[in-house]
């Protein structure tokens, strides 16, 4: 179960003379090793056991598999020149924002717990420690391009009225439906009874609705009786099983369904309110196409401060030689 789209990278800082080749490093067999310098960022280096680390964390996050060796190199030299860049601006993130932020991502993924966040790290054989360092990274990193990239990104009433009007098509209340369901379940591989059963039990639901009970006094009868049954969705087209949305989105407000079989057993449904697909107006769109248009000016923005920050740097990549 992986419970987040962050990436689990990490990079530790060491710094060391700009005229050093290596560091050593103790094996547990003894004796010494020299960890390769791979780059030298400003006053840092960057070790191959670094890059080594950062790419076998990106693999269990990404599914493009295992990452290019120029591009892990960039990234490895990208997140050292943000470390040093918040730290030069006295840029930290706090215990009490990395809590608020689990607490965030734990809600977006609809876990009960940050305990069950926390699991679902570790059965991704990424340990605990390491997924904290990479979201204090993360917050830190956004608090500083905030700062210096986002600050003065802004987009006007007249650019958000343009880009509407260039992509007026792409802005579209969904076709909805709203229901009412009765479910008389039926186990995986039922007997002929229990089909029985269940058929009959919808037979009489549809007479007693005709003979003039409501949908919801029939859904309390029967959710008394063990079934199941309440309102349901929205749902937009292609998110209801196919056998019942060939039926559900063919229907009018109001209008009660035959009797639909799915794996989960009988249903009979009540289109509860139909919002047909229709195009947005400007009111209605503009938020969304603002939205949409800072976080591509801010992408931009982002993109460009990061190239000056490479610009501004010393940046040596060492050879294998």
């Amino acid at each position: 179960m992986f419970i987040t789209t962050k990436k689990i990278i990490i990079i530790a800082c060491v710094s060391v003379s700009l005229l050093s080749l290596g560091t050593a490093v103790q094996p547990a067999t003894g004796g010494v090793v020299i960890d390769r310098v791979v780059a030298v960022v400003n006053q840092d280096v960057i070790t191959q056991s670094e890059l080594d680390a950062l790419g076998q964390s990106l693999e269990k996050t990404q599914l493009s598999g295992k990452i290019n060796k120029e591009d892990l190199l960039k990234q490895a030299i990208e997140r050292r020149l943000i470390e040093q860049k918040a730290k030069a601006k006295g840029i930290i993130t706090s215990e009490d924002e990395v809590s608020l932020a689990l607490q965030e991502i734990q809600t977006r993924n609809n876990l009960p717990s940050v305990d069950a966040l926390k699991q679902g790290i570790l059965e991704n054989n990424i340990s605990w420690e390491r997924y904290l360092a990479e979201l204090k990274f993360q917050l830190t990193g956004l608090k500083l391009m905030g700062r210096e990239a986002d600050g003065t990104t802004y987009v006007t009433d007249n650019e958000v009225r343009a880009y509407y009007q260039a992509h007026v098509g792409d802005y579209q209340t969904p076709d909805l439906v709203f229901l009412k369901q009765i479910l008389i379940p039926l186990p995986k591989e039922p007997t002929y009874p229990e089909e029985v059963a269940a058929h009959q039990a919808i037979i009489q639901a549809l007479s007693a609705l005709t003979g003039g009970i409501g949908f919801d006094d029939l859904i309390e009868k029967y959710t008394q009786e063990g079934w199941q049954g309440g309102a349901i969705g929205p749902f937009r087209r292609g998110e209801l099983a196919p056998e019942i949305e060939r039926v559900i989105f063919n229907l009018t407000e109001g209008a009660i369904s035959p009797m639909i079989r799915t794996s989960l057993g009988n249903h009979l449904f009540k289109v509860e309110k139909r919002q047909v697909a229709r195009g947005q107006s400007f009111e209605e769109a503009q938020e969304e196409v603002k939205k949409r248009l800072l976080t591509e000016k801010r992408e931009h923005a982002r993109k460009q401060w990061l190239k000056t920050l490479w610009q501004e740097a010393f940046v040596e990549i060492k050879s294998r030689d």
